[in-house]
């Protein structure tokens, strides 16, 4: 792929390593042999929703998403997290969710670690902004609009630096 960034071309690689409706477990599990091969300079984490509405505990969805950090930085790359996004239609929902954002946001800011508050860019009164999703849980085309414009500045500066 070839960004345009300060009048000229980069190139650069980008690997979508996310599996749908997969766990923080899982990426845990399958990060040797998905990510470390690929000798990333960066990884974004994005995860915790799934193990969230399959009941797992807030404390084993941290764990597991401060471990990817650390195995990103095993490996020789940066760990960007993301945050994990609102639902909508259950603000007791995202009370969970917003506690884990909480916990994973003192982690990163305490071990250097970029984090980019996508909840509460996707938020609107409470919950999920209707605009963003078509479900309620899933991120729409309008919603990824929303996230890259977050993330693009982020990225050219990686990249271009």
């Amino acid at each position: 792929m070839k960004l345009k960034a300060l009048g000229s071309e980069i190139d650069v690689a980008v690997e979508n390593k996310g599996i749908n409706g997969d766990s923080t477990f899982g990426m845990v599990n399958r990060f040797q042999r998905s990510i470390v091969p690929e000798k990333p300079d960066y990884v974004v984490i994005m995860g915790g929703l799934n193990d969230l509405f399959t009941r797992i505990p807030v404390d084993d969805v941290y764990s597991n998403l401060v471990q990817l950090t650390q195995l990103t930085k095993e490996a020789g790359a940066e760990p960007i997290m993301l945050s994990t996004t609102p639902v909508a239609g259950s603000p007791v929902f995202n009370a969970k969710i917003k506690e884990l954002n909480d916990r994973v946001a003192v982690y990163c800011e305490s071990n250097g670690v970029r984090f980019i508050d996508l909840y509460g860019e996707l938020l609107s009164e409470g919950v999920l902004a209707e605009e963003y999703s078509n479900d309620g849980v899933h991120i729409s085309d309008k919603g990824y609009g929303k996230i890259i414009s977050i993330l693009a500045p982020l990225f050219l500066e990686l990249v271009a630096g």
